[in-house]
């Protein structure tokens, strides 16, 4: 962990160096105004940090902001790294171009600053399963995914999910990871929250990276005391016909040896319907081959921002949104909640509804 910390500092400060030089140098600010800018990018950037620390941490406040500037820096680099892009194209007057990007950069700051903090919608889909037995026609499924609970997302953001979650009526709630972003075990007002998400046949979760960074022994304890069946490399009949699976995380700590599908997916041959729950959005096609009929995943939050959506783009072949493969699918959610910034520019925070039919696949 130590070699890739050094290499993020490394990145951060580099990012505020940038956006520090492209402002005072393209503005010609004095030097009253650039020592001004300076220590403030300081202060900005110590915010964010802070918020990781155990100490600040619990103070919901600090890491919220410090998450929000994180945020702010990210759409900071990318807007300048266009307006140097069209500088070099155009050759136009660095001071104009630099005021309009600042304008620019304001405005996508405040957009994406309503997005995230707007209340999950609700996204249907139907979904045709050849496979499926009659007594499962119409099985609706609630798909939730990183909600990040703890650090910034409090009981407030995860009782108005639940609340929409219910209004949907499930069958099967399931999650596929990052449900928590520190040990909340203990309680009381988030325990009871989750007790509230119940499907007609249970409610599922896998683990993801995070509930591993935080504490995977406090994801276990909370999933336990509310009522959430943890399917790390397991898989079970919620229903005759039904099989759900789901793997661990490749960041699984505690002496897991890490995803293992075959080993979830084995006593489900007879399903007819096999859901299988991948915190990553990876493996798909394998899963098709091992007789999976739907793959949920998240992680990738869709990018929520720039540059990180493009990187997720790039990263993920299967970033968000919907696929499909033959008779099979997977979704891949953008995420019920945001981490780090609350913001999002090109994407939702979702809870998403899938119904499955007895159709054939178009």
């Amino acid at each position: 962990m130590i070699p890739f910390f050094l290499i993020a500092l490394f990145i951060y400060v580099a990012m505020h160096y940038y956006v520090f030089r492209r402002i005072t140098r393209d503005l010609c600010l004095p030097g009253r105004h650039r020592r001004l800018l300076a220590w403030l990018l300081v202060l900005l950037g110590l915010l964010f940090l802070a918020g990781h620390s155990r100490v600040l941490s619990g103070l919901r406040v600090i890491p919220y902001f410090g998450g929000f500037w994180l945020g702010c820096l990210a759409m900071a680099c990318t807007v300048f790294a266009l307006k140097d892009l069209i500088q070099a194209l155009t050759g136009r007057q660095a001071r104009t171009l630099t005021r309009t990007a600042l304008g620019v950069l304001f405005s996508l700051v405040m957009v994406a600053y309503f997005n995230g903090n707007r209340l999950p919608r609700a996204r249907f889909i139907d979904l045709p399963i050849p496979s499926l037995s009659a007594s499962l026609d119409g099985l609706r499924l609630v798909h939730l995914s990183d909600l990040h609970l703890g650090r910034t997302n409090g009981v407030q953001q995860l009782t108005r999910v639940v609340e929409r979650t219910c209004r949907l009526h499930p069958d099967l709630v399931l999650i596929t990871g990052d449900l928590v972003d520190k040990d909340i075990s203990n309680s009381p007002e988030f325990v009871r929250q989750l007790q509230r998400l119940r499907g007609v046949y249970g409610t599922y979760a896998v683990p993801g990276n995070h509930d591993n960074y935080a504490d995977i022994a406090g994801f276990h304890r909370l999933c336990r005391r509310a009522g959430i069946q943890v399917l790390s490399n397991q898989g079970v009949y919620a229903a005759p016909g039904l099989y759900v699976a789901g793997v661990e995380d490749p960041a699984t700590r505690g002496g897991s040896p890490g995803p293992d599908t075959d080993k979830a997916l084995a006593g489900g041959e007879d399903a007819a319907l096999t859901i299988l729950l991948n915190h990553r959005p990876v493996g798909f096609y394998q899963a098709v081959r091992k007789g999976v009929d739907l793959q949920l995943s998240g992680h990738t939050h869709g990018g929520q921002i720039p540059p990180m959506d493009l990187i997720v783009y790039l990263y993920y072949p299967h970033s968000h949104g919907l696929y499909r493969r033959g008779s099979a699918f997977l979704y891949t959610s953008c995420g019920t909640l945001t981490w780090g910034p609350p913001m999002r520019l090109f994407t939702l925070n979702e809870i998403v509804c899938i119904r499955l039919t007895c159709g054939k696949t178009p």
